[in-house]
């Protein structure tokens, strides 16, 4: 069965700042009118959240638009658009209206919410965060999609923190994403990354990345595939692991952050111990060095650049570890999106399983997914706190 798709039921109404409220209300009305001359049912307006979504890439506003209103489908909301341009000479801020309705499969009601779209240019950006909290529908959580490429610690994020629940970004859009993971990390637990100093991330809101939703079927998979104690042994006696990854500019989504989250999360729950952060040891390879919790000999942590993704988006597409003697167990994607092959080598004997999980899932699934937590996740803030400590020196 088809997913259910989202369209604008008019084009955008550009509205007074100041009135943006009475235009709502005024474009509610509007549209029950028209449903009535035309014998529809009733509109049926939802709203089990907000919604704000920011950016400062207004070449790219019209496909967030499109993007929020697919997750508007399964997560009613009052959506704001935020498009920052600080760098605009000419100080500006403008607002437009509309309702979002879903196309419904057979069967099912059509549900409508409101979209505000805000731009703000030059010292009026700072003034979108207060426009934001002055329009939020009380008494509902907020969720904030950071899409911006200015500096995580600038005033309009943190401006949007105190009435925020959660806030998402997504790594994986950056082709070199060390300082904005380090920046997270500051977020996340002020003062615990390298370098870092208490700051914005003394507020409540939570704080979600997507590259660590890509990541919950390869961290799935490799908690099952290590189950036989036979294969887990290879974890006892590391010799070498390999992570690939694979880089798309079109959409613009590398693996690399996602690669070094694993090894973080790895780092976190098998206790190894680093023996310095990442470093560049050729145009596409990091290199990093541990040793097990049993305190053997040092191996290598390397994260290699692959080639094309094919269709799929840029992601993670193997884990390698090899252990003593022939011992290795590999997984690698397949052509299908919901399989990854297991193989590799344990007492001599050849070993390959075929995993089942969908493991390239479209944007707004990943995004519905994560603003449905709304509380902390433990294992992610521990995987950010090892990962400022991998990523320090390699960023300096």
């Amino acid at each position: 069965m088809g997913r259910e798709k989202s369209v604008l039921i008019e084009d955008p109404r550009g509205v007074d700042v100041a009135l943006i409220e009475r235009e709502l209300t005024q474009l509610w009305n509007d549209a029950s009118e028209r449903q009535e001359r035309r014998g529809d049912s009733p509109v049926t307006r939802a709203c089990s959240m907000n919604l704000v979504v920011v950016t400062d890439d207004t070449s790219r506003a019209a496909a967030i638009g499109e993007l929020v209103g697919e997750v508007s489908v399964t997560s009613p909301s009052r959506i704001f658009l935020v498009v920052l341009d600080p760098g605009d000479d000419e100080s500006g801020l403008d607002a437009w209206v509309s309702a979002r309705c879903s196309l419904p499969l057979p069967g099912r009601n059509q549900v409508c919410c409101e979209e505000i779209t805000l731009t703000a240019g030059g010292r009026e950006s700072e003034k979108a965060t207060g426009i934001v909290m002055s329009l939020l529908v009380p008494d509902l959580p907020t969720v904030v999609i950071w899409k911006s490429y200015a500096g995580l610690e600038g005033s309009v994020l943190s401006g949007f923190l105190p009435f925020a629940d959660r806030v998402i970004i997504d790594s994986s859009e950056r082709e070199h994403p060390e300082d904005l993971l380090l920046s997270w990390a500051r977020l996340i637990a002020p003062g615990d990354a390298a370098g870092g100093t208490p700051g914005a991330g003394s507020s409540e809101a939570l704080f979600g990345d997507l590259s660590w939703t890509h990541l919950t079927p390869w961290r799935s998979l490799l908690a099952r595939a290590f189950q036989p104690l036979e294969v887990r042994d290879v974890l006892s006696d590391v010799g070498d692991v390999l992570i690939e990854y694979s880089v798309t500019s079109t959409p613009s989504h590398s693996g690399l952050a996602q690669a070094y989250l694993l090894v973080a999360w790895l780092a976190s729950r098998l206790g190894w111990s680093s023996n310095g952060p990442f470093s560049v040891s050729s145009e596409s390879e990091r290199r990093a060095d541990f040793r097990s919790a049993s305190g053997g000999m040092l191996f290598a942590v390397r994260l290699g650049r692959t080639g094309s993704a094919g269709d799929a988006t840029g992601g993670l597409e193997s884990v390698t570890f090899r252990g003593a003697g022939d011992a290795t167990v590999r997984l690698e994607l397949t052509e299908r999106t919901d399989c990854i092959r297991l193989e590799g080598r344990i007492d001599g004997v050849p070993v390959e399983e075929f995993l089942h999980y969908p493991v390239h899932q479209e944007e707004a699934v990943l995004i519905s997914r994560e603003m449905e937590i709304l509380h902390r996740e433990l294992p992610y803030e521990r995987t950010m706190r090892r990962l400022s400590g991998l990523l320090a020196e390699y960023i300096s």
